[in-house]
């Protein structure tokens, strides 16, 4: 299923998992999200069909065309915004998956009545390596591309909480404390459990999810912090995205800030940068940006993940909190011949196994049709 969106990243994945089916031996049919051309496709003639985080209405899928067809939905966002849209696809598609990019999202989809026709499973995401660029001729220290929403403060967004009624307010409150004492449950979970708790024993899913979506929002927003700030006084270092003149107005910012910017120039940057950023809370494991940095031959450093650790071992430098990258930034800068060679290692790593090519094989085989008609 195929869409336009903002800034062209869910776009950008789905035509690139696209092209790694068609290497793998499959023709392709890009069906807009609505439907507009599943007319030129008979019953039968569908392999499997993949809804790559777009809103596919759920009705779509009992379309003859698709109806008996292997069908995964690879889920890319959190469940505290999608859970009630997940839970309308997997009743319209009781034959196909869901996939989640993070294990301790699994444990949400536990409260959705039906998850398909066979337990959700974990699949991250993925990027197509990039021509290399010389690192003699790399000019971007550090890059990170990523918006402060509202342009505030991420401490003025939690004090806004104190507008919302005071149920709310303690129930976001106790959740950040939970996500915090357990970084690796589900904010879902911890949203649940918290309002639950106020409630005497009440549970309210709805509430509790917009609740988690605020508390995740308010972590993302708060690691890009820490992050942006650690950065700005770093020569040769680069930020991408709105709202960000709260710093990079600053007298002493030696950073440039580009403001907002679209995925392909981020993706120019990436493959002169010597070394790519991402900042996250540990629950959401996974992230493009990261993929995209290696697929570009950074020396990607990340804040700490289960993943991350499992999937490139000590080659990737990660941050424990992202207020760590303070100090880890400048040594990654000054490890010299060191950093080119970090890269190199983490570059053949992703290239071994954490490409499209990779991610569809991974569908095929979960859907059960073998990794691909062809070895390569």
């Amino acid at each position: 299923f195929t869409a336009e969106t903002v800034n062209r990243n869910i776009t950008r994945m789905v035509e690139n998992l696209g092209a790694a089916f068609r290497a793998l031996g499959y023709r392709t049919a890009g069906v807009r999200y609505a439907g507009s051309g599943l007319d030129r496709l008979a019953a039968g003639e569908v392999a499997l069909s993949v809804n790559l985080n777009l809103a596919v209405p759920p009705d779509l899928m009992r379309h003859p065309v698709l109806r008996d067809a292997p069908a995964v939905l690879y889920g890319l966002d959190p469940p505290a915004s999608a859970l009630p849209y997940l839970g309308a696809w997997a009743r319209a598609t009781p034959h196909g998956r869901i996939s989640q990019y993070a294990t301790c999202f699994l444990d949400v989809l536990k409260l959705l009545p039906e998850q398909g026709a066979a337990p959700p499973f974990v699949l991250p995401h993925g990027a197509d390596p990039l021509p290399p660029t010389p690192w003699e001729d790399r000019d971007v220290a550090v890059l990170f591309a990523g918006n402060l929403v509202s342009g505030r403060p991420p401490e003025a967004m939690r004090a806004a909480w104190a507008d919302q009624a005071p149920e709310v307010r303690r129930a976001a409150e106790v959740t950040l404390d939970l996500a915090r004492a357990e970084p690796m449950r589900a904010i879902e979970l911890s949203a649940l459990a918290a309002l639950t708790a106020l409630r005497g024993g009440q549970p309210d899913l709805s509430l509790s999810l917009g609740i988690a979506m605020g508390v995740d929002f308010y972590l993302r927003q708060e690691a890009r912090w820490h992050l942006v700030q650690a950065m700005r006084r770093l020569p040769g270092a680069v930020v991408c995205g709105s709202g960000w003149e709260v710093l990079s107005g600053l007298p002493d910012t030696r950073a440039r800030f580009l403001g907002p910017v679209d995925a392909d120039l981020v993706t120019g940057l990436a493959r002169r940068s010597r070394i790519v950023v991402n900042a996250l809370q540990p629950q959401t494991e996974s992230h493009e940006r990261v993929f995209e940095g290696l697929a570009a031959g950074a020396c990607v450093a990340s804040t700490w993940s289960p993943f991350w650790e499992r999937a490139f071992g000590g080659a990737m430098p990660l941050a424990r909190t992202p207020q760590a990258f303070a100090t880890l930034l400048p040594e990654l800068i000054a490890s010299g011949p060191a950093l080119a060679e970090r890269a190199d290692r983490l570059t053949r790593m992703f290239r071994a196994g954490h490409t499209w090519r990779a991610r569809a094989r991974s569908l095929l085989e979960q859907a059960g049709l073998g990794a691909g008609r062809v070895s390569s």
